[in-house]
């Protein structure tokens, strides 16, 4: 099966002073996997205005309309969602998911619900909204799986795309940057310096370096890493 992959710029957000990456913008990207029957999305961005955290965070936000049409990708042909974790910033615009099937890891959907500034309650208490729970690695699609890489949170997962020239890897927050993916010795402070649990952040990355990807995107860094870069 082929697959188009794109970055979808959902707008940015600025860190309030206690956050590690105080100081500057952080980009928000989901990731739109076109296939010949529809589109599965990664992740939502931050949706609709939240006012207590818009105070804090200071976002600009870019609707999933606007960014996929900016990738001739149609909101009408999105037929599934994956959510690398449920952070606000990534589970915002599942409001706007209309009944399609939300997938997410089943440690990952009870940490948010076990912690109350986790995320954003109405994102997991919405009896309309279709969670798919999973536990571990699965073959989400022919050629496509989800990688359980725990460590950001309890249940992070990234998103492994089989095409003709090789792996591509959402490895969405997995890697807070570029250089966390590319140096094994660097931890960047937003990333595996303050990640919830550091042993398994690094243990998820070297799972997902295994894997030989020839492409790598991130959820927080505007780069791609490509092989021999």
């Amino acid at each position: 099966m082929s697959f188009r992959v794109e970055i979808l710029d959902l707008g940015s957000a600025a860190p309030p002073r206690m956050h590690p990456d105080f100081g500057r913008r952080i980009p928000i990207h989901a990731f739109a996997i076109e296939s010949p029957t529809g589109i599965v999305l990664v992740d939502t961005g931050l949706g609709e205005p939240e006012p207590a955290l818009d105070r804090m965070y200071q976002p600009e936000r870019r609707s999933l309309a606007t960014a996929l049409s900016e990738n001739r990708l149609a909101l009408e042909r999105v037929k599934t969602i994956l959510l690398s974790h449920m952070h606000f910033d990534h589970v915002g615009g599942i409001t706007q998911s209309g009944g399609i099937p939300i997938h997410v890891q089943r440690s990952e959907l009870e940490a948010a619900r076990r912690e109350p500034r986790y995320t954003l309650l109405s994102r997991f208490s919405d009896p309309a909204l279709q969670y798919v729970q999973h536990d571990g690695d699965a073959q989400f699609l022919e050629g496509i799986r989800v990688i359980t890489t725990p460590g950001h949170t309890p249940g992070h997962q990234s998103v492994a795309i089989d095409t003709p020239a090789g792996l591509i890897l959402l490895a969405c927050q997995a890697a807070y940057v570029l250089e966390e993916w590319a140096d094994p010795s660097f931890e960047h402070p937003a990333g595996a310096a303050s990640a919830w649990n550091h042993e398994r952040y690094r243990e998820s990355l070297n799972k997902l370096r295994a894997l030989n990807p020839i492409e790598v995107r991130f959820s927080h860094d505007r780069r791609i890493w490509r092989t021999g870069s």
